[in-house]
């Protein structure tokens, strides 16, 4: 082998090194948490679209997806983009948020937090003019979960028969301590939605 082609195969394969760093740092971050994740249950509804380059999925609608604000709180309506939300586990044993923080903030000691998008502060309207009690909307970023071809369209049957919201259909999510997540299963009646469909 020439000199030329050792030290290109060389720089080839610290590349190629380099470029797997990160997908294993973070598949490695999902596998082994320095601390473990915290686990929620989301309430959920559910329909199943297309996409044709990903295949079949349910689209889920997600519980909270709205945040009251206190009268005392100085803020204006409007677009607010990205933020940090809060979680705590409420009493009917269903995520629940405490509150917003801007997507910079440092989250308040030992408490889980993920990144909400598409926050507006909206108001009612009195007299032609938004006024308070004002509330946060926002998306929650879990919103897919995929299912095969054969199973996608009898969990659409299966969750459209189900009135939404309800304590019977959630999305069990893990967030790391880091604000990564993971959407790791849809649950109906407390059952895997694989598992529900099977034993059907």
């Amino acid at each position: 082998m020439k000199k030329t082609d050792l030290i290109r195969l060389i720089c080839y394969l610290i590349f190629v090194g380099l470029a797997l760093i990160y997908p294993i740092r973070l598949i490695m971050s999902f596998e082994y948490p320095g601390v473990q994740p915290g686990v929620y249950r989301f309430k959920a509804g559910a329909y199943d679209p297309y996409d044709p380059l990903r295949g079949r999925y349910i689209r889920l609608s997600l519980l909270p997806e709205r945040l009251s604000i206190p009268d005392d709180v100085k803020i204006s309506p409007g677009f607010k983009g990205d933020m940090l939300a809060v979680l705590t586990t409420g009493e009917d044993g269903f995520a629940a948020i405490t509150e917003l923080l801007p997507a910079g903030a440092v989250p308040p000691g030992g408490r889980d937090v993920i990144r909400v998008s598409k926050v507006y502060v909206r108001g009612t309207w009195k007299q032609g003019r938004l006024q308070r009690p004002y509330h946060y909307r926002f998306q929650l970023p879990f919103n897919r979960f995929y299912l095969n071809e054969e199973l996608a369209p009898k969990a659409e049957n299966l969750l459209r028969g189900i009135k939404f919201p309800s304590n019977r259909v959630a999305a069990l999510v893990k967030v790391y301590a880091n604000g990564n997540f993971m959407l790791e299963d849809l649950l109906v009646d407390g059952i895997p939605i694989r598992q529900y469909l099977k034993n059907q």
